[in-house]
């Protein structure tokens, strides 16, 4: 920050798979795990992020006896379910300095950490962040909601744009259905009202449905709904703020900042893959894969600074404990011995 590197404004938000450090043979049995992100067959729409993981089932059934701490996911390489953790990171747009760094077992849904990531980076820098950039993962109807009440620009994709659900790929979008909020009702293309019907309370969202027996008769119903009980609609408790946020993240400003999130994020997670090892765990436990994650983000944080900072000659800058005398390093070195003498302790 010193530097000019970070700005704290504006955030890039993402996560990487990691593979553990125990076999596929160390798992009692192979196991096949359903999708993350996947559409409600009933509704068309994706299901909200959930801190248990979808595999949960599976993942209390089997388990490495190797690192138990890692969960079973299937890697898109390989196409097999194998032990992984799963590293979380904010970065920042000015330079990629990274800013929060989180260490899940593989199988968290990415989009529950995109809220403590922001968090940790303003604890971190003592800027709150006020454009949230992220891919598709994080395009949750409750992430929307909660970056808008936030004050925080979503230039996040939409989930709904990437999936296509062949039971509403041909029917009339909810946009189609005009809503009357004096009366609380929506009216379908045939002119019919839909009333609200009942709370979603875990989703978060009323539903709206028609009488009985009125969409079975409807001349527009091949167009409408796919559902033998009719068309349903549903609208969250926070709608305002769940349209403002998605017609931000549709705006040009937000496909050129995840433009910008290819080369700059994901070329930070290329290079730690590269050049320092993040694709495999060196040790075993959830606490110790927190440590690696940690370690490999200071080592990129301090190249960055060594490639863009303006820093001053020879100082004469003391590593207290380290054995060093006065002027003997560098100052970049110097840095980099204070820095890692300070976390590793406290990391571990």
């Amino acid at each position: 920050m010193a530097a000019g590197l970070v700005e704290g404004r504006k955030l890039h938000v993402d996560a990487s798979l990691i593979t553990a450090d125990a076999s596929r043979n160390s798992v009692v049995r192979q196991v096949v795990l359903r999708e993350v992100g996947k559409l409600d067959e009933a509704t068309g729409e994706t299901a909200p992020p959930s801190e248990t993981p979808q595999n949960e089932k599976v993942n209390r059934s089997y388990r490495s006896t190797t690192d138990p701490e890692a969960s079973l996911v299937r890697h898109s390489t390989s196409g097999k379910a194998t032990p992984s953790f799963k590293s979380h990171r904010a970065i920042d747009d000015v330079a990629g300095v990274i800013t929060a760094v989180a260490t899940t077992t593989g199988a968290i849904d990415e989009a529950t950490q995109l809220l403590p990531l922001l968090e940790q980076s303003q604890a971190h820098t003592g800027r709150s962040a006020t454009v949230a950039v992220a891919d598709s993962r994080y395009g949750h109807s409750a992430n929307f909601i909660a970056l808008a009440k936030r004050g925080i620009r979503a230039h996040v994709a939409d989930l709904r744009s990437r999936l296509n659900n062949h039971r509403t790929a041909e029917i009339y979008p909810a946009e189609r259905f005009a809503y009357d909020a004096a009366q609380d009702t929506f009216v379908c293309p045939a002119g019919q009202t839909l009333t609200r019907h009942h709370f979603h309370k875990q989703r978060g969202y009323y539903e709206y449905r028609l009488a009985r027996g009125v969409c079975a008769s409807c001349a527009l119903r091949a167009h409408c709904t796919k559902d033998k009980a009719g068309r349903t609609l549903k609208r969250y408790a926070g709608q305002e703020l769940l349209d403002l946020a998605r017609a931000q993240s549709h705006s040009e400003f937000a496909r050129r900042d995840r433009r910008r999130r290819q080369w700059l994020l994901e070329g930070s997670f290329g290079r730690a893959a590269t050049q320092h090892g993040f694709k495999r765990a060196r040790w075993r436990g959830l606490q110790r894969q927190g440590v690696q994650d940690h370690l490999i983000a200071v080592v990129q944080n301090l190249l960055i600074v060594l490639r863009h900072a303006k820093l001053p000659p020879r100082s004469a800058i003391a590593v207290p404990g380290s054995g060093w005398s006065e002027s003997s390093v560098s100052l970049p070195w110097t840095a980099l011995i204070q820095v890692t003498l300070g976390l590793v302790p406290q990391l571990i």
